[in-house]
């Protein structure tokens, strides 16, 4: 719509300089928050017949979103999935684009922290498994600390389950939770599309990863193509040098 269109215009014409600097944002912080809060306020009505409109701009919001407006696009974030959770919601393609637009600004890290899919110790949320694949597709510039830590231990987390599962002859709860621990694996290889500190901490993985190619065929497809595009990324990088 117009509107959609104008306010997406303000959002990346005058909100988006605004925010680049922390001087610029401090000279406009009141603005931006009032601005920001006032377009999540959309999301309150359970009836908005302008609800894809709402949605779609809160994607530019997580768009031109960083570091230091965290603080803002957490509890949006946060908005938004209590939407898409709530009841007769109908709009779970705009909720998902809205969420790829957060995951690539802001990180895999922002968006599980604010959407968590273990919701405590023993349990998870399964509802949310529909990240997954939003994950795998719009992971990029990340860090391969928060895969090697947390990842890896919801993946092996899952694998447990599994298996406790299998054990007491619950087949479907047991094939559920290892569709989960792949699923988690197959983020590995975005997790490698430019990922920011592979200086510092690619080698505490190269351990694991080197265990998983001997002990665990049924991951040694993600581990190589997550190789392969860490080889990538390393050739590219020494070509611009």
């Amino acid at each position: 719509s117009a509107a959609t269109n104008a306010l997406k215009a303000i959002l990346l014409d005058c909100v988006k300089p605004a925010v680049e600097s922390e001087e610029a944002l401090l000279r406009h912080k009141g603005h931006i928050e009032s601005i920001i809060r006032t377009i999540g306020t959309g999301l309150d009505n359970p009836f908005n017949q302008a609800i894809r409109h709402v949605i779609l701009t809160i994607a530019v919001c997580f768009e031109i979103g960083n570091d230091r407006l965290t603080y803002l696009l957490g509890p949006l974030l946060k908005k938004l999935n209590e939407r898409k959770e709530s009841h007769n919601f109908h709009n779970d393609k705009e909720v998902e684009y809205a969420t790829g637009c957060a995951i690539k600004s802001l990180g895999p890290e922002f968006v599980l922290k604010n959407i968590p899919i273990r919701d405590g110790p023993e349990s998870i949320n399964l509802d949310r498994s529909w990240l997954l694949p939003v994950l795998k597709e719009k992971i990029t510039n990340s860090n391969l600390k928060y895969f090697a830590t947390e990842i890896l231990e919801m993946a092996t987390f899952f694998r447990k389950k599994s298996r406790d599962l299998s054990a007491a002859k619950d087949i479907a709860g047991s094939h559920t939770y290892e569709l989960l621990c792949n699923q988690f694996w197959a983020l590995l290889p975005s997790f490698c599309n430019n990922p920011k500190d592979i200086k510092d901490n690619f080698k505490a993985l190269a351990r694991v990863l080197g265990n998983v190619l001997k002990d665990n065929p049924e991951f040694r497809l993600s581990v190589m193509q997550a190789l392969r595009k860490l080889v990538a990324c390393a050739s590219d990088k020494e070509e611009d040098s």
